[in-house]
């Protein structure tokens, strides 16, 4: 036995389109607001715009990787263990409630919803912002534009590089790091806290002389200066 279905198609009327602004970067502040603004519109294939047409928006946001320019040799922001590369998901990544907006487009076809946004998370992360705008004219055709745009938790990224990703007890293990701004370009005198955490299991006997397994930490800080000219050498050795 087989099934159909049958539609109608209709050939779109109009054309629909989203953009934000200012087009500038965006960083988050953690107690004052700042905000864009996502505008969309509707324009007629016949000519002019579409107006009065109903616009629903869905607005969402959620963290993400950012990478500046041409520095994808260093990892930037929470980075996944090499052996968790293929086949789990990252499970820290925060995605937000959806936020519902409608209205009608005016006479230019336009429609415009404020976006405003504060306040930086425990772990400060890149997050992006979705607006999504589906637009009906009156004779129900609905057409969607979608826009986006990034927000940066701080003025600057620090970038960490490992020469290996395998280490052995009591021998050096070499990395690097810099700091740039969100174009990549090298910034000079930050200072830069390296924390390197180990962890492994020491074995011991209990008061009953019965073998145990006691989990053991290796936590080391290294204190270093960034450069604008080239990244900074940073050298620790394992003790476990």
């Amino acid at each position: 036995m087989h099934y159909f279905k049958v539609q109608e198609f209709r050939k779109p009327e109009y054309e629909v389109s989203s953009m934000i602004r200012p087009t500038i970067a965006r960083y988050c502040h953690p107690i004052i607001d700042e905000y864009v603004i996502a505008t969309c519109q509707g324009k007629l294939f016949a000519g002019g715009y579409l107006n009065d047409a109903n616009v629903q928006w869905t607005v969402q946001a959620e963290t993400t990787k950012f990478t500046p320019p041409n520095r994808s040799d260093y990892i930037f922001g929470r980075a996944k263990p090499f052996f968790c590369w293929f086949g789990i998901n990252d499970q820290t990544e925060i995605t937000y409630p959806e936020k519902h907006f409608q209205g009608k487009t005016n006479n230019k076809g336009l429609h415009e919803i404020k976006i405003s946004y504060h306040g930086i998370e425990k772990e400060p992360r890149t997050a992006i912002v979705h607006a999504l705008a589906a637009i009906t004219d009156l004779n129900n055709q609905t057409q969607e534009t979608k826009t986006q745009f990034i927000i940066h938790p701080c003025t600057y990224y620090v970038g960490f590089q490992l020469s290996t990703n395998y280490g052995k007890k009591n021998k050096p293990v070499q990395a690097k790091v810099i700091v740039t701004d969100i174009d990549g370009n090298l910034i000079d005198n930050i200072l830069i806290e390296c924390k390197v955490i180990g962890y492994g299991k020491e074995r011991k006997e209990d008061e009953n002389g019965l073998t145990v397994f006691e989990e053991i930490k290796d936590e080391q800080t290294l204190t270093v200066v960034s450069s604008n000219k080239d990244a900074v050498n940073i050298d620790y050795t394992p003790t476990l």
